[in-house]
């Protein structure tokens, strides 16, 4: 499986700014990242951290898929106690 590819221009363009931490919906339950599979979502982490991110699946505590950086799609896993906010 890939480790990187590049974002399209228009992925660039239209995901060049992060929503507003207030309109990130708080995550309750694993079953709605499940169903955002290969749906570009933007995710807040407990860290305060924060990123574009295409979910693949969700996978014993973790949460398998590419993150935004770099104008590039990179692999990163997060293990799902991590993540706070979705939009």
């Amino acid at each position: 499986m890939t480790n990187s590819y590049p974002a399209t221009a228009a992925q660039r363009r239209l995901l060049r700014d992060p929503p507003s931490p207030s309109c990130c919906l708080r995550l309750r339950d694993v079953s709605e990242l499940e169903n955002l599979a290969g749906t570009i979502i933007y995710l807040c982490l407990s860290g305060g951290e924060g990123f574009w991110y295409q979910p693949l699946a969700v996978r014993g505590g973790t949460l398998d898929g590419f993150a935004l950086s770099g104008g590039r799609w990179r692999r990163r896993r997060l293990p799902l106690r991590c993540v706070r906010r979705y939009f």
